[in-house]
């Protein structure tokens, strides 16, 4: 994108185009300058250091009379309605609208199911309608393979050529990365249950871990706290030293932003010269519907997370489904339509007197 100063006769225009010649089209067809005028695109340099982005989501906004059409929903796939009132489909792949078939997704819907003790035993807990991780993989596969991560990315202010990693493995395998499984070893020694980050974006200059929560419309709950009574164990002392600020009282921070610490800690392990070489960052995405058990937004718990680290403030970001949705909508990119048709009639994104 250049910018062009169009001379005619009476009258001037500025114009941003690819060539002169789009330029001058455009400011004949917009009305600025008349093709009687015999117009003149003159291209503009800019400054040394400065380049033009076009950010999507504003462009948008500003074409509000071109909406990109979202598909009809399809009739509703067989499900049984859980007892505490969630939808859950009899085949998990009715809750799944891009490559349902994958080896990773598959994977994550034969390793996690529901217990004896629900009502729907037995089925993949990708059947959820409330599912973070259905809809993680709905989102980001659909962003991936249309070629739109850097809806993502601008929203993080993050320019970069993404890979996105599920669960620690790329979408076509099953296999977790073997660099991941040696930082896990790393960071968690212990035996037992590891760290699984939701979504990682893996690009050629930034590693960006992901933590997601859905929750209910009007839900208050606490997104990051370590759910688990018993302490933080002593082996996430020493991973911590250079994220924490204040390590005089991890355990206390550690607790409070269990999730959260995790993931970072993870990422600073694989982004180390030897490993990657990126530069670490965290994401967490909230459903902008809810808010903290104690009242505060989620700004706000975020807000004091960041306080709490010795990282720039710059490495940590919090977004909303709804803002995620509303860029990937400003693609206008066919390819996501199917993903936006699905985020309408989910129910958890929805305010509470629309999912009533």
């Amino acid at each position: 994108m250049q910018v062009y100063h169009i001379h005619g006769i009476r009258h001037q225009a500025v114009i941003f185009a690819k060539t002169p010649e789009q330029a001058i089209a455009q400011a004949i067809e917009q009305g600025l300058v008349g093709d009687w005028e015999a117009p003149l695109a003159v291209h503009v340099p800019l400054p040394k250091g400065y380049r033009i982005v076009y950010d999507r989501l504003e462009g948008a906004m500003e074409q509000a009379e071109l909406p990109l059409p979202i598909d009809e929903p399809e009739p509703d796939k067989p499900h049984t309605i859980s007892r505490s009132g969630i939808k859950v489909y009899d085949n998990w792949r009715d809750n799944i609208i891009v490559d349902a078939d994958a080896p990773a997704i598959t994977w994550k819907a034969n390793r996690d199911t529901f217990g004896t003790h629900t009502s729907v035993p037995g089925r993949s807990r990708l059947s959820s309608e409330n599912s973070k991780d259905a809809f993680s993989w709905n989102l980001f596969r659909t962003l991936e393979k249309a070629g739109r991560l850097d809806a993502v990315a601008r929203a993080l202010g993050l320019e970069d050529d993404f890979q996105v990693l599920y669960w620690c493995r790329p979408w076509h395998r099953s296999e977790l990365l073997p660099e991941i499984g040696a930082a896990l070893k790393q960071v968690e020694p212990r035996r037992g249950y590891h760290t699984e980050t939701d979504i990682i974006l893996k690009g050629q200059r930034y590693l960006v871990m992901i933590e997601s929560k859905l929750g209910k419309p009007g839900a208050q709950i606490r997104p990051w706290e370590r759910l688990s009574s018993t302490s933080v164990p002593a082996t996430y002392q020493t991973p911590l030293r250079a994220l924490v600020a204040d390590m005089s009282d991890w355990e206390r921070t550690m607790h409070r932003f269990y999730q959260l610490l995790r993931h970072l800690a993870l990422a600073n392990e694989l982004c180390r010269d030897e490993v990657w070489g990126l530069e670490p960052h965290l994401l967490a995405i909230v459903n902008a519907l809810n808010r903290h058990a104690d009242l505060r937004s989620y700004a706000e718990e975020f807000a004091r997370f960041q306080r709490c680290l010795s990282l720039p403030k710059e490495r940590t970001h919090l977004l909303t489904w709804q803002t995620l949705l509303e860029r990937a909508k400003a693609t206008f990119d066919p390819a996501v339509r199917p993903l936006l048709a699905h985020a309408a009639r989910l129910s958890y994104l929805q305010p509470l007197e629309q999912s009533g």
